[in-house]
């Protein structure tokens, strides 16, 4: 096992990246994505899956979008990501969940490193 034990933690450690990476390549683009490139259909057949299996109906914003009408995105409205992170945190519903998932990242982080420095 000494020989293995190196071998055998750093496979366990890049196992979840593996398998995101493997699960990746089954996930679908998002309808704000397909429909900033002009692939509103698409986008609607996404949409109307993820209703679908929501038990819910696609919204009708949704399949004017898919029937020619104008999709904005952020890269055509020329927002930068500084704004977009400004407007996060000006978000009554996201700040606090940001500010948890920030604080839970540097604590992992903090953790994670001072553990393995530490040790």
């Amino acid at each position: 096992l000494d020989a293995w034990g190196w071998r055998v933690y750093v496979l366990l450690c890049s196992s979840p990246g593996i398998l995101v990476g493997v699960l990746r390549s089954f996930t679908e683009e998002s309808p704000h994505f397909l429909a900033s490139k002009g692939r509103g259909d698409e986008a609607l057949q996404v949409l109307e899956r993820v209703a679908k299996g929501n038990g819910e109906q696609a919204l009708a914003r949704f399949v004017a979008a898919s029937a020619g009408v104008s999709v904005s995105s952020d890269a055509i409205r020329g927002t930068t990501g500084l704004q977009d992170l400004i407007g996060v945190f000006k978000h009554p519903e996201l700040r606090p969940r940001i500010l948890m998932m920030s604080c839970s990242w540097f604590a992992l982080s903090f953790g994670f490193y001072g553990f393995s420095v530490w040790g």
